[in-house]
């Protein structure tokens, strides 16, 4: 069956290995990157300032990939991403370009379906001053490569045919500030002593720095 004919489901397993670019003040409990998977709805991955940022994911076995799901912040969204992946070691091309809106809903973007073992995520242009990006879900949804199964790789994600347990603790090899190294969720936002939290909306999760 060609690749995006079948029922997707989310891609990212226990066996997924993640990077991000990077974490707010380096407080990896609360902000690291396992809060894109852990399905909480008061967690999220906050990245420290800089002019883009992004997120890798490497799957342990080739996956069509055919939607991005993404939960922002408001106001601390970014007006373009590029979705780029890669087969085995092969360098990164692009797959797509997606224009994501400043708002806290669960945005779903169709991607021209894809096989590949390797993802990145790149947020360009963020709404913050600061280039800051605040996401609390990143779902990654397709079919993995039926093909794979029975040539050393069991079948589904995880081994079992079902969703797959969310992912957090799973580190790669190389990451910057060592992320996420045996942290564990920490539920609500603590206010940080470097910066004033408050409401600026309807929505209870927003969050203002100075």
């Amino acid at each position: 069956m060609p690749c995006g004919a079948q029922m997707t489901h989310s891609l990212v397993c226990p066996d997924t290995v993640s990077r991000v670019s990077s974490v707010l003040n380096r407080n990896t409990r609360q902000f690291g990157k396992k809060h894109l998977f852990d399905q909480d709805e008061e967690t999220c991955w906050n990245s420290d300032q800089g002019p883009s940022q992004w997120v890798i994911l490497e799957f342990p076995q080739r996956v069509c990939v055919s939607q991005l799901q993404i939960q922002f912040q408001g106001g601390f969204s970014s007006h373009r991403g590029c979705l780029e992946g890669s087969q085995g070691s092969e360098a990164l091309g692009k797959i797509v370009d997606f224009y994501p809106e400043d708002n806290n809903s669960l945005q779903t973007f169709p991607v021209p379906a894809a096989d590949v073992d390797r993802l990145k995520v790149t947020f360009e242009d963020a709404t913050d001053f600061f280039g800051r990006v605040v996401i609390y879900h990143l779902r990654v949804l397709g079919e993995k490569d039926r093909q794979k199964v029975g040539h050393g790789l069991t079948e589904g994600c995880g081994g079992t045919g079902q969703p797959a347990a969310s992912p957090w603790g799973r580190t790669g090899a190389s990451q910057p500030w060592n992320l996420d190294g045996g942290s564990t969720r920490t539920g609500k936002h603590t206010p940080l002593p470097e910066h004033s939290w408050e409401d600026r909306g309807p929505h209870p999760r927003n969050l203002n720095f100075p």
